[in-house]
């Protein structure tokens, strides 16, 4: 993981002067990290700016900044959506700006820890006087050129496969490997959920359950492990 201090700002934050101005307001509270770099480098088609908080107590702070800078075009239903996971600005004619309300990091590089794909984990965080850019690898930048898939297994599982997915249609490329890392994930966290479910209950299973089980081990070939 590197954290880099750079005396510019970087693209695409350069060509959009309300990014500066949320970074430079609100000074190691906020990160904005994901797909706005990628598209800078893949040529896909810019869909927000994601903004990532530091604590929970900066959310409204944030958006009612960002409602003061966009001003009149902002209106509550039509320019701007709240949902359980982000205030978002943009539906029609303002800039696509997302707020972050399902994530707080604890330091700024553990925002693009938790991104399941290289081609996303990048981002930039002010402090004092300087910007930083943070990157987990050097795959960001030649994922993005060569639209390659290269997953992270952070244990995402079915996200990352519905994102692969979004990602496939974009013109990336996904190897055998990577999407059988995916798959393994996805088919641990659905048998982590009858474990759970097991070790939680008291009660006898019933005969009617074993079966179930059977079944389900039976269509997976697990039997030819044993």
């Amino acid at each position: 993981m590197k954290l880099t201090k750079v005396n510019y700002i970087p693209e695409p934050v350069c060509n959009y002067p309300i990014l500066w101005n949320i970074l430079d307001q609100f000074r190691e509270k906020v990160v904005l990290a994901g797909g706005c770099f990628r598209s800078a480098l893949d040529g896909t088609r810019l869909n927000d700016f994601d903004f990532f908080l530091h604590k929970d107590q900066d959310v409204l702070a944030v958006v009612d900044y960002v409602q003061g800078l966009l001003e009149a075009r902002v209106k509550l239903g039509q320019d701007r959506l709240e949902t359980k996971f982000s205030h978002f600005f943009g539906v029609h004619n303002s800039l696509p700006i997302q707020i972050i309300k399902s994530f707080r990091f604890e330091n700024p590089e553990s925002v693009i820890q938790r991104f399941d794909f290289h081609n996303s984990k990048k981002a930039v965080w002010r402090a004092k006087d300087h910007y930083y850019v943070i990157n987990e690898s050097n795959l960001f930048e030649s994922d993005c050129k060569k639209k390659v898939l290269t997953y992270s297994g952070n244990g995402s599982g079915p996200m990352a496969l519905l994102r692969a997915l979004k990602f496939v249609n974009l013109g990336y490329k996904l190897s055998p490997q990577n999407l059988a890392t995916i798959l393994a994930e996805c088919e641990e966290q659905r048998l982590q959920k009858h474990v759970d479910y097991l070790n939680s209950t008291d009660n006898d299973i019933s005969k009617t359950k074993v079966e179930e089980y059977q079944e389900m081990i039976f269509k997976c070939n697990y039997y030819e492990e044993i």
